[in-house]
């Protein structure tokens, strides 16, 4: 068996190699498609979250506007993508799971997708709003906005992605409970610490005024008691955590 593994591991090296070609070549296949949907998108995004009297964003330096839809190009093929890119890095690993490990895989994939999208959702179609608002409601007599297209489209980004990844919290929470490294005791214990380490977290992804912080914390705050509540029903059965038990053990010895 020994003389397998050589062969053993340059097969899975030659599979990943060729997955990964493919999601390369997916990628770099859409971004034309990508680049012709980045301008009317940058055109919705001002129109959809400006007030009115806020005319038109602007650019500064001769390039600013081809790379900004050249990012946005990019992120569009990654997003239409994304169903080749999760087939492919599904296939890849399921030959190492147990069939009732390829099921939770599969469930918590699909709900990771829907909250990530919901995240995304609210942070686009109410956040981003409200942030636009509310830079241009500081202007007066002497001072006016002049928004970059930039500045724009990274704030807008950046909202989308952080709203994202706090919308996982529920499924991290749910898998860390299924693995035994954490407890819903413990995590009930450790509510104070979780719940400040959620608005730093919310004060890092908005930009810095209370409310954009407040409408990411909540929601993620509320995320992470339904997924407490989620746990003591689904794991009120299950054993301590087997890290904590070995690590109280040894300090007993």
């Amino acid at each position: 068996m020994n003389n397998n593994k050589p062969y053993f591991y340059l097969a899975h090296l030659e599979e990943f190699r060729i997955r990964l070609l493919i999601i390369l070549l997916v990628i770099t296949i859409l971004i034309p498609v990508g680049w012709q949907f980045s301008q009317p998108l940058i055109d919705w995004l001002w129109r959809m979250a400006a007030p009115d009297n806020a005319g038109k964003m602007v650019y500064t330096t001769p390039m600013e506007l081809f790379f900004v839809r050249l990012k946005l190009s990019l992120i569009l093929s990654l997003c239409l993508g994304s169903p080749v890119i999760a087939w492919h890095s599904i296939k890849f690993f399921y030959p190492a799971l147990y069939s009732h490990e390829r099921y939770y895989v599969g469930v918590l994939s699909l709900f990771s997708m829907i909250l990530f999208i919901l995240g995304a959702w609210l942070a686009i179609i109410v956040i981003y709003p409200m942030v636009l608002r509310f830079s241009y409601s500081m202007q007066s007599n002497t001072t006016i906005a002049l928004l970059s297209v930039n500045s724009c489209v990274e704030l807008a980004c950046w909202l989308m992605l952080g709203f994202g990844i706090c919308f996982q919290l529920p499924i991290l929470t749910l898998f860390l409970l299924k693995i035994q490294i954490v407890s819903v005791a413990s995590l009930t214990r450790l509510r104070p610490y979780i719940v400040v380490a959620i608005f730093i977290f919310a004060a890092l992804f908005t930009p810095p005024d209370i409310v954009s912080q407040l409408t990411m914390a909540i929601p993620t705050w509320l995320l992470f008691e339904i997924s407490v509540i989620l746990g003591k029903i689904i794991f009120k059965t299950a054993k301590p955590s087997k890290i904590i038990n070995s690590s109280h053990t040894n300090e007993i010895k």
